[in-house]
């Protein structure tokens, strides 16, 4: 074929120039190829198949956006209720005095209410609490490196008599409680990344 045979529309796609000669388009088809679909289906996966593995290299999503997704599909549960965050000390820590070696956060769902003190020790957590509303006990589960591949396992508190509760030795990183509240539903926080 001599480059006069045939010319590129606005497209990229091969045109004959008269003499029924077609040249390739950039894509390894002629125009007219046996192997195109009719209604390019099979062009636009491909080019999709191509698209995700190109934003997957460049920008892949990054670990803890992989950790909320997973965490936000466990809640998909409907015999569980989510407590809200209502108070978090280092939100008024940062516009205040800067960040202490102590932190305090509220949560509540109806009538059960969690109160806690967390206490940073190297890369593990100390939480001291405080809960209304719930018979107990208190558990926490953290994603060690904000990853589900890093999940520990559980840490459970009883509450004592005046609705205490301790969990030690808990990695840093995103963090929820879990404990029961009324008629048989779970309580549950949001992630927390303490």
């Amino acid at each position: 074929m001599t480059s006069g045979d045939a010319s590129d529309d606005a497209n990229g796609h091969a045109r004959e120039n008269g003499n029924g000669h077609a040249r390739e388009n950039g894509n390894g088809h002629a125009n007219g190829d046996a192997d195109r679909t009719t209604d390019g289906k099979a062009d636009v996966e491909e080019v999709l198949i191509a698209l995700r593995s190109v934003v997957t290299e460049a920008d892949p999503v990054p670990a803890p956006v992989l950790a909320a997704a997973r965490a936000a599909f466990d809640l998909r549960s409907l015999d569980t209720d989510l407590a809200e965050l209502v108070a978090d000390s280092l939100d008024t820590a940062k516009r205040v005095r800067g960040p202490s070696g102590r932190r305090q956060l509220a949560f509540a769902a109806g009538a059960v209410t969690l109160d806690v003190e967390v206490t940073a020790d190297g890369g593990r957590r100390r939480l001291l609490g405080f809960a209304e509303g719930t018979p107990g006990p208190v558990s926490a589960e953290a994603l060690a490196g904000g990853t589900a591949a890093g999940a520990a396992d559980p840490v459970t508190a009883e509450l004592d008599e005046l609705g205490r509760f301790v969990l030690d030795g808990l990695p840093a990183g995103p963090t929820r409680l879990r404990c029961p509240g009324a008629g048989g539903r779970a309580v549950v926080t949001p992630w927390t990344v303490l």
